[in-house]
């Protein structure tokens, strides 16, 4: 695969080296959901979304880049690694691939919304936690806390946390269906 040239490296490092401002951070969030539902569409799955996997060009359009990972929606026959093999992507995994290891387009709708709630704090999640605490925080329901600072406008804070819930969901029947569904929301 041949990217065009990200000047500004990976979203991680963007948000690391410069606070992005809010309408910027919707605005990014909006091309990564955009190229999503292009994947979707095409029924291949990412696989590992984060904001490290996002490259930045210097006009903030996000490119989705590292398909390593990626694969057919109705791929079975591809083995995943274990978490303990997954650890540089448990923070952004879904209940269920962590139990069964099954990673469905309802997997990669939680997995955004672990990336956008990264984008809108500008940290890796559940930073400074060991592996197993991390997974068991998962796989009981448990969730990065949405703590909105004083300099967050009300209308990013609404949308935003209400994005991130419908994502985050335990039950992947009970999250929002699709990356199109999400777009109309964003």
């Amino acid at each position: 695969m041949i990217f065009e040239w990200a000047e500004l490296g990976n979203l991680r490092q963007l948000y690391l080296k410069k606070n992005i401002l809010w309408h910027c951070k919707v605005r990014i969030a909006l091309g990564i959901c955009r190229g999503l539902t292009f994947l979707q569409e095409d029924g291949i799955l990412h696989n590992d979304l984060k904001c490290q996997n996002i490259l930045m060009t210097e006009s903030l359009e996000p490119k989705i880049y590292n398909f390593e990972s990626a694969r057919y929606s109705g791929d079975n026959n591809v083995t995943d690694p274990s978490v303990e093999e997954a650890g540089n992507i448990l923070r952004w995994i879904a209940p269920e691939k962590l139990t069964d290891s099954q990673y469905t387009t309802q997997g990669e709708i939680f997995s955004f919304g672990m990336l956008i709630w990264e984008l809108i704090f500008e940290k890796v999640p559940y930073k400074g936690w060991k592996v197993e605490k991390i997974k068991d925080h998962i796989i009981n329901g448990g969730r990065e806390r949405i703590l909105f600072g004083a300099e967050a406008p009300e209308i990013y804070q609404k949308g935003c946390e209400n994005i991130i819930n419908e994502t985050w969901k335990q039950d992947p029947q009970e999250r929002i269906s699709s990356f199109t569904k999400l777009l109309d929301m964003l």
